[in-house]
Order: structure tokens, then sequence, then C-alpha cells
């Protein structure tokens, strides 16, 4: 975590901020934020949001590597990926899945029955004579 704290003191840096500055703009601690500038380990998920959005940058770059460009900004990739996510989606409807509107999230069609669990043995602790 330490390239990532000294990514966020950079960028922190480069837009003129105090540590006290970025620290009421991300809702955190003053100490928290030198805590997580010196390479603090336990950086919660929520906190590097709050602090990428304090510093304007999209979250993903605190954790992408040098050079990453995202989907969204290259049509070639974009359209690789749509390609990929309309073949999926057909072997899937192949396959009786389909994807709910609302959420993207895949749900069974017909869900296969469930097999019943068998009910395990427990080993005799009485030694039978």
């Amino acid at each position: 975590m330490a390239g990532l704290g000294a990514l966020i003191m950079r960028l922190r840096k480069d837009h003129g901020l105090s540590q006290s500055d970025l620290a009421q703009k991300a809702h955190i601690s003053m100490k928290r934020v030198g805590e997580i500038e010196r390479g603090a380990p336990d950086l919660r998920i929520m906190t590097a949001v709050r602090i990428a959005e304090a510093l304007g940058v999209p979250p993903y770059s605190l954790f992408a590597p040098e050079g990453f460009v995202p989907p969204s900004a290259d049509p070639t990739l974009l359209r690789n990926y749509q390609r990929a996510y309309e073949a999926i989606t057909e072997v899937g409807r192949s396959l009786g899945i389909t994807m709910a509107a609302s959420s993207g999230a895949p749900s069974l069609a017909e869900r296969p029955p469930r097999q019943p669990r068998r009910a395990r043995r427990r080993p005799n602790s009485r030694a039978s004579d």
C-alpha cells in the first residue's frame, strides 16, 4: 500500500491540498490521511473512493497500472467488450439463462431441481462388542 499512499500524496499536492483539506473533502480524519499516505495496510475501498472523489480522479486510477486506459475511453476495446457480451448472452440464452433487465444479473429461467442433501452418518463413538 506504500505505492498507493505515495500516489495519494502526489495527487493531493498536485491539487494544492493540505492533508487537512483532503481529510475534510473525503470526510475522514487528518490522522487517517497521514496513515494512508505512509502506507497503512488497512485502507477500506469506500475510503479510497471518497479520497479519489475528493481529488477529482476516478477511483480506478488509484489502483490501475501506469498507462491504463479504461474500456470506455477506447472505442475498439468497447466494441470488443460489447461483442463479447452479446456472444455470452447468446450462449446463456441457449442454456436457458436470461439477463435481468434492471440489474444485469443473470437469473435462471428454469432452475433444475435441487438434489436433496444426504444426511451424514456420524461415527458411533461407542465401540460395539
